[in-house]
């Protein structure tokens, strides 16, 4: 009786393929997930940087004042933000930990006046990202939190000077 050797070398090469094939797909997610993670700290150093800061400060300066005109910077960081979120660059979950307090509080300070233009220049697709940004780290929230729509969805007048007033006074 003989012995089939070819049977067991080509078992052990699928086998040797398939480890190979995994193990690069670990490999893969790690690096994927170092690229993320390096992609949101350079997001959040930028949140804090000089330029965003000043732009920060101006906006809630102006939503202070019941104006609006101020929020473009703080809009578009946010719709980057966004569509990096949305296109797995970065982690939604860890863009909720990092800025959902910023992100619910300008996007419903600045609704109304991004309505406005997407009106005016007739284009709905204006901070898209910004908005699909709000709706997934409030689904996040809801899910950590348990809070409802309506807890999420409006602010105090309590809250809201709370926020401008923390955001305008901060230091460049």
């Amino acid at each position: 009786m003989t012995f089939d050797f070819s049977g067991v070398s080509a078992a052990a090469a699928v086998l040797a393929v398939l480890v190979g094939v995994i193990a690069l797909i670990y490999q893969i997610r790690l690096s994927r997930f170092a690229i993320g993670v390096e992609t949101l700290l350079k997001l959040d150093e930028r949140f804090e940087g000089r330029r965003m800061v000043a732009a920060r400060r101006k906006a809630a300066q102006s939503l202070l004042k019941n104006s609006d005109e101020d929020v473009e910077d703080v809009l578009d960081f946010f719709d980057m933000v966004g569509l990096l979120t949305r296109r797995g660059a970065v982690d939604a979950v860890v863009v909720w930990n990092c800025f959902f307090e910023w992100i619910r509080c300008y996007w419903i300070l600045a609704e109304e006046y991004v309505k406005t233009v997407r009106q005016e220049e007739k284009n709905p697709a204006i901070w898209a990202e910004a908005e699909w940004l709000y709706r997934k780290v409030v689904e996040i929230e809801k899910r950590h939190s348990k809070a409802t729509d309506e807890d999420l969805k409006i602010l105090s007048r309590e809250k809201r000077e709370d926020f401008l007033n923390g955001e305008s006074s901060i230091d460049l």
